[in-house]
């Protein structure tokens, strides 16, 4: 659709996007759906390692952020390294 001809209007193309990433948004759901029965299932171990906590700020940050800015609300997460708040 989106390299057909005619080539869509800027209102189609818009629409077409839209459903790309939505698709693309379902697929990563039923991805992590698969997962989660297999960790269930018991064919799928998991393993307790140490990780840096800045890391996983940074990583829950980049998860939360473009959903965060869409509803207008920003979060700031400080860096552990932070003397303040340590």
């Amino acid at each position: 659709m989106e390299s057909g001809s005619p080539l869509p209007t800027a209102t189609q193309k818009a629409s077409i996007d839209q459903i790309l990433k939505a698709g693309w948004y379902l697929l990563e759901l039923i991805n992590e759906i698969l997962d989660l029965a297999l960790i269930e299932s018991g064919r799928l171990s998991l393993s307790l390692e140490p990780m840096p906590l800045d890391d996983v700020m940074l990583e829950s940050q980049a998860m939360i952020e473009p959903q965060a800015q869409k509803k207008r609300h920003p979060h700031e997460f400080s860096s552990s390294r932070n003397p303040l708040l340590c």
